[in-house]
C-alpha cells in the first residue's frame, strides 16, 4: 500500500465524522447543512485522491485526477456558500444562491474544464512514490489562476463580513476564515513548491490540508461554541483535539530523538519512544506543569468569570438606568459578556405566566 494512502483514509474519517456531528447538532440551520455539504465534497476529493494513488493504469489515474481537481473547484464555491449561510442564515436557499450566482457559474465552468485535455493530458508513473502523477495540459494555468483569484477573494469576503456581522456570527466567521485561509494557503504553497520539486513528493501533503481545516473547526466548536454544537459534543471534540495535540507532540519528540541518535546507538528507536513518553507524562502532570495549564486553557476552561468586575458594572447600571426595560436589557448584556454566552433572557413573573 502506498505510504500516502493511510493519511488520506484518516483525513476522510475525520472530515466525515466532523460533518455529521455538526449536521446532527442543528439539522434545520443552513450553516450546518452547508458544512455537511462541504464535508461530503471534501470526502469525495479525498476518495479521488485515494483512487489516484492506488490506480493500476495511467487512464484510470488521469480520470481520478480530473475528479479531484473538480472537487477542489467546488470546495471554494461551497466555502463561499458557507459564508453566506452564516451571514444571511435567515434567508432561504434560493436567495443565497442568487447572491452567489457568479461563484456557481464559474465553478461549473471550471469543473467542465477539468474534464478536457486542455487541463490534463494524462498521467505518468513516478518511481519515486510508486504512483501516477498528472501531466497537465497547455491551458492548465487557467485552473491554477482560478484557485489563486477565488481563494484570495474568499478570504477577503470572510474578512469583510467579520467587520459587519453581529457578535454571535462573528465567532463562526472568524474560525472558518482561519480554516479557509489555511486550506487555501497550503494549496497555493503546494502549487508553488510543485514548480521546484517533483509533484509526486507532495502527495502526502494533500490530506494534511483537510486535517488542519478540521482541527481548526473542531477547536472553534470546543471553545467558541460555533455551529450550535451542544455541550456533550463540544466536550467530546475538546478531548479529541487534545488527544491529537498529545499524539502530535509524541510523534515530534520520537522523530527528533530517533533522528539524532540513529547513527550513535542501535537502540535509537526504543530510546526515542521512552523520551516521547516522558514528555507526554510531564505534559499531563495532574497538578503542575505549564503544558497542562496550556491544554486546560486552550481546550477545556477557555473562559473565566470576573465576578468583581461584573458586580461593579451591575451597580453602575442600577445607579444610572431609570426604565425597567432599559435596565433589564443592559443587565442581560452585562451578564452575557461576563459568562461568554450569546444570549440572556430574563423572565418576569405575571399572573398568566412569564
Amino acid at each position: 500500500m502506498n505510504s500516502s494512502i493511510t493519511p488520506i483514509l484518516a483525513a476522510l474519517v475525520i472530515q466525515l465524522a466532523l460533518g455529521l456531528v455538526v449536521f446532527q447538532a442543528n439539522r434545520q440551520r443552513k450553516a450546518n447543512q452547508c458544512f455537511l455539504v462541504l464535508s461530503l465534497i471534501a470526502a469525495v476529493w479525498l476518495c479521488s485522491l485515494y483512487y489516484t494513488l492506488s490506480a493500476q493504469s495511467a487512464a484510470r489515474a488521469a480520470f481520478w485526477i480530473r475528479q479531484a481537481s473538480a472537487c477542489g473547484a467546488l470546495l471554494l464555491m461551497v466555502f463561499n456558500l458557507l459564508r453566506l449561510s452564516i451571514k444571511s442564515g435567515e434567508k432561504g436557499w434560493g436567495e443565497i444562491f442568487r447572491q452567489s450566482w457568479g461563484w456557481l457559474v464559474v465553478a461549473g465552468l471550471v469543473v467542465g474544464f477539468c474534464q478536457t485535455r486542455l487541463f490534463l493530458q494524462g498521467a505518468e508513473f513516478s518511481r519515486l512514490t510508486g504512483a501516477f502523477v498528472p501531466i497537465y495540459g497547455s491551458r492548465s494555468v487557467f485552473f491554477f489562476g482560478y484557485f489563486i483569484i477565488a481563494g484570495i477573494g474568499l478570504v477577503i469576503g470572510y474578512g469583510r463580513d467579520l467587520r459587519r456581522t453581529t457578535a454571535s456570527k462573528r465567532s463562526e466567521l472568524a474560525v472558518i476564515t482561519i480554516g479557509a485561509a489555511v486550506a487555501v494557503g497550503t494549496t497555493l504553497l503546494s502549487f508553488a513548491l510543485g514548480m521546484f520539486i517533483d509533484r509526486s513528493v507532495l502527495t502526502w501533503f494533500a490530506p494534511l490540508r483537510i486535517v488542519l481545516f478540521s482541527l481548526i473547526i473542531s477547536y472553534g466548536i470546543a471553545t467558541r461554541k460555533i455551529m450550535d454544537v451542544g455541550v456533550l459534543f463540544r466536550r467530546i471534540i475538546s478531548y479529541a483535539v487534545l488527544s491529537a495535540y498529545l499524539i502530535a507532540l509524541y510523534a515530534v519528540i520520537w522523530w527528533l530523538v530517533s533522528t539524532v541518535l540513529q547513527f550513535s546507538t542501535p537502540l535509537a528507536h526504543s530510546l526515542a519512544h521512552v523520551a516521547a513518553a516522558v514528555v507526554i507524562a510531564f505534559a499531563m502532570a495532574p497538578a503542575r506543569g505549564m503544558s497542562q495549564r496550556l491544554a486546560e486553557r486552550l481546550f477545556i476552561g477557555s473562559h473565566q468569570l470576573d465576578f468583581r468586575a461584573t458586580v461593579s458594572k451591575a451597580a453602575k447600571i442600577l445607579a444610572s438606568v431609570t426604565t425597567l426595560r432599559d435596565l433589564l436589557d443592559r443587565f442581560a448584556h452585562t451578564v452575557a459578556e461576563a459568562v461568554g454566552t450569546d444570549r440572556v433572557i430574563i423572565l418576569l413573573s405575571r399572573k398568566e405566566g412569564f
